[in-house]
């Protein structure tokens, strides 16, 4: 599995993930200008921007150790703009950052572990 698939397996098993736990997809990689949010979902009175990490291993640390500063500001100003141009009723909703991290075990598509940090930052 390359990068790209990887990557796009973990997104799957993310919102897979989100779904079975009652949260509603609003979108899934919404783009614009300013980059891409891998999910966008919402429970209850929140709205929730999830970025998704997935990994075959940890030699390189945990997959939320890639969301650093910079990576969240980024999707700070993707949130932003996404309540400034889009849904208006989302505006009414508490927003949230969520991380959720798919760790593939074994190179099997079938065994895995998931680790969903709400309000990671």
């Amino acid at each position: 599995m390359n990068k790209k698939q990887l990557g796009y397996f973990g997104e799957n098993l993310a919102a897979n993930f989100l779904l079975e736990n009652n949260y509603q997809i609003l979108h899934r990689n919404f783009r614009c200008f300013l980059g891409e949010i891998d999910i966008i979902s919402k429970k209850e009175n929140l709205l929730i921007f999830v970025e998704v990490k997935t990994r075959m291993s940890t030699v390189f640390g945990m997959a939320k150790e890639a969301v650093a500063w910079q990576k969240q500001r980024k999707l700070s100003k993707l949130a932003e703009f996404y309540l400034q141009n889009y849904h208006g009723n989302c505006k009414l909703l508490q927003p949230r950052f969520d991380v959720i991290e798919v760790y593939l075990l074994k190179d099997n598509e079938k065994n895995y572990h998931i680790v969903h940090l709400e309000g990671a930052f």
